[in-house]
C-alpha cells in the first residue's frame, strides 16, 4: 500500500476510534503482532497451505502480500484474515459502510500488488509498447486466472453477499434493482444462489483466460448455457411467478441487451415491457447468450427478429417505431446520439441522410450538365447550398442544431459551399 492512502486510512481509523472512545467505554480488542512488510516476502504469490488453512484468506493456496509495518493502533485493528479484521472493526464501533470502505482499500491494494508481481510494474514496460495488450506467457496467464477467481470470490463475499445486503441499505436497494421489490431475507437467498453460480462460471472463464486469446470453446459455451439454465431454475423455485417475471424484467440476458440497445430511445416502462415480451419470445427459442458458432442458428435468429417488426411497430406506434428503426440501423452512431442530445426524434438522423443524398444527386446533375455555362453553375451550386442549409436548419430545429451538426458531420456541407466559391 502506498504511503498516502495508508495514512488516510489510518487517520480515518484513528478519528473513528477516538470518537467512539469518547461516547462509550473502551472495547478490548485482541492484541495483534505488527505485520511484516510485503517486501520481506520473496514471492508475493507463494503457496502456503498452512497459513491459508488457518486464515481462510487464500483459497487455492495463494497467499497475497500483506501491508507494510504500521503504528500500534493499526496493529490492534489489522488482521491478515478479513473476517477477523472485520470483527475487530465492528468491535471498535465502525459502521458497515466504514468497514466496507477500509476493507475494499486493503483488498484492492493486495490484489494490485499480487497482479504486479505476475505482470511486472507498469514502469518496467517500454514506452513504445501498448500497456493494454496482454503479453503474458502461459505461466503468467495461469497465475492471473487463479488470482481473478480469488478476487471474484472475495468481492462476492465481502461486498455483495448476504451479510452486506443485510447491513447496508444502499446494497439492499441495488439488490432490489436487480431482483425486484423483495424483502431482505429473499434478497439474501438470491444473492447466495447467484454467488454459487458466479463461482462456477468463473472457473470456466479462468480456463479460457489460461489459454489466452481465442474465446470460448464449443464445450465451454455449452457449459455456460447449462449453468445459466440451472440458475434460472433455482431462481424460479425461490420466487413466485410474479416475482420471477419482475426479476427477468430487470436482470435476464434479454433485459440487459434491451437496456443496452434502447438507451437513446428512452422508452417508457410500457414500451420497455412490450419490447421485452416480444424479444424474450425469440430469445427463449434461440439461445444466443454466449455466442454461437452455428451460422444456421444465427441466421434463424436474425430472421425471427425481422419477423417481429410488424408487432414492434404496432406496440410503439409509427413515430416511435421510426425512432426505433433509426436506432437499430445506426448502432448508436454519432448523429443519432446528437439527435438525442438536441431532444429531437431519433428518426431525424435518417432525414438528414436523405437530404444529404438528394443534395449529392442534384450537385452531380449540375456539374455534369454541359449545357450550363460555368458562371451559371456557380450560382446554381450556391443556391443549392443555401437551400440545403435551410432544409437542415428546419430538420434540426434551428440554427443551434445546424451548428452542432456542422461541427460533427459538416464536411460535406462545407465542401458543397466551397465548390460554389471555387468556380
Amino acid at each position: 500500500m502506498k504511503a498516502l492512502p495508508l495514512l488516510l486510512i489510518l487517520s480515518a481509523l484513528a478519528n473513528g476510534v477516538l470518537l467512539y472512545s469518547l461516547r462509550r467505554p473502551a472495547v478490548r480488542t485482541p492484541e495483534a503482532t505488527p505485520v511484516t512488510a510485503a517486501a520481506d516476502s520473496a514471492d508475493p504469490l507463494t503457496t502456503d497451505s498452512t497459513r491459508a488453512s488457518q486464515t481462510g484468506f487464500a483459497p487455492g493456496g495463494f497467499t497475497l502480500p500483506s501491508t507494510t509495518r504500521t503504528p500500534y493502533l493499526w496493529s490492534r485493528l489489522y488482521a491478515e484474515d478479513p473476517d477477523e479484521m472485520i470483527a475487530r472493526l465492528k468491535a471498535a464501533g465502525f459502521t458497515f459502510q466504514e468497514i466496507r470502505s477500509v476493507m475494499f482499500s486493503i483488498l484492492e491494494s493486495r490484489f494490485a500488488a499480487a497482479r504486479a508481481a505476475i505482470r511486472g510494474s507498469r514502469e518496467d514496460l517500454p514506452y513504445w509498447k501498448n500497456p493494454f495488450v496482454s503479453t503474458l506467457n502461459p505461466e503468467q496467464r495461469v497465475k492471473e486466472a487463479e488470482l481473478m477467481k480469488q478476487q471474484s470470490a472475495f468481492y462476492g463475499k465481502y461486498f455483495a453477499g448476504p451479510d452486506a445486503i443485510a447491513s447496508d441499505p444502499e446494497l439492499a436497494d441495488q439488490a432490489r434493482n436487480r431482483f425486484g421489490e423483495l424483502p431482505v431475507a429473499k434478497l439474501q437467498q438470491l444473492s447466495v444462489i447467484q454467488r454459487d453460480y458466479d463461482e462456477l462460471q468463473q472457473e470456466i472463464f479462468a480456463e479460457m483466460q489460461k489459454r489466452g486469446p481465442g474465446g470460448f470453446t464449443a464445450d465451454e459455451r455449452k457449459k455456460l448455457s447449462l449453468l445459466q439454465d440451472e440458475l434460472q431454475r433455482d431462481f424460479q423455485q425461490a420466487l413466485t411467478p410474479e416475482e420471477y417475471y419482475e426479476y427477468q424484467l430487470r436482470s435476464s440476458p434479454t433485459a440487459q441487451r434491451l437496456r443496452s440497445q434502447l438507451g437513446l430511445l428512452k422508452p417508457t416502462e410500457a414500451e420497455y415491457k412490450a419490447l421485452f415480451a416480444l424479444q424474450s419470445s425469440v430469445d427463449e427459442k434461440y439461445s444466443m447468450r454466449f455466442g454461437s458458432p452455428d451460422d444456421t442458428a444465427r441466421q434463424a435468429y436474425a430472421t425471427a427478429i425481422k419477423n417481429l417488426q410488424p408487432q414492434i411497430q404496432a406496440a410503439l406506434g409509427p413515430d416511435r417505431y421510426a425512432d426505433y428503426q433509426q436506432l437499430m440501423q445506426s448502432g448508436n452512431d454519432k448523429v443519432t446520439r446528437l439527435m438525442a442530445r438536441l431532444g429531437l426524434p431519433l428518426a431525424t438522423a435518417g432525414q438528414l441522410e436523405t437530404i444529404r443524398n438528394e443534395t449529392a444527386q442534384r450537385l452531380m446533375a449540375i456539374r455534369g450538365d454541359a449545357q450550363i455555362p460555368a458562371a451559371e453553375k456557380v450560382g446554381r451550386i450556391n443556391a443549392l447550398a443555401t437551400e440545403t442549409e435551410a432544409r437542415l436548419t428546419t430538420a434540426l430545429g434551428g440554427a443551434r442544431g445546424l451548428e452542432a451538426y456542422a461541427d460533427l458531420k459538416g464536411d460535406w456541407l462545407r465542401g458543397l459551399r466551397a465548390q460554389g466559391i471555387s468556380r
